[in-house]
């Protein structure tokens, strides 16, 4: 009981002490918003029942150095294949899960910045903290 306690405590000082990703679910929405904003699109496709889908999205929400690049950068969105697949599958398409893809929002075109399977955590922090934080590489 107490370890649940404290587990809570914990979790909620986590929240409340940083920013927090509001995930969108529907990416024309996303896009618009974007494009609004003046910000690029940050598409993670997703499957359901995917274990390494499901850890990528709680790893990127639980990673403080990585959640406000992101906001800063992009709006993020998520798009679940087999519920609901409305996005431009022909800019995307893949067979593995996750993907990963940085969207250039102004003209639809992801850039170079893609990954698919387990590697997609690592490739986007390299990726966020080196454009936005002026870091080379990290190990």
């Amino acid at each position: 009981m107490i370890r649940l306690l404290l587990g809570g405590i914990l979790l909620l000082t986590i929240v409340w002490g940083s920013e927090m990703i509001r995930w969108r679910g529907d990416y024309d929405q996303a896009l618009h918003e974007a494009r609004a904003r003046g910000k690029n699109l940050l598409l993670i496709l997703t499957k359901p029942s995917c274990p390494a889908c499901a850890e990528l999205i709680r790893k990127i929400a639980a990673d403080p150095a990585l959640v406000r690049p992101l906001l800063r950068r992009y709006v993020p969105v998520i798009v679940t294949v087999d519920v609901r697949a409305d996005y431009p599958v022909e800019l995307y398409y893949t067979t593995r899960f996750p993907a990963l893809f940085l969207v250039e929002a102004l003209r639809e075109l992801p850039d170079e910045g893609s990954c698919r399977g387990r590697g997609c955590y690592t490739f986007l922090r390299r990726r966020l903290l080196r454009e936005l934080n002026g870091v080379k590489e990290l190990r």
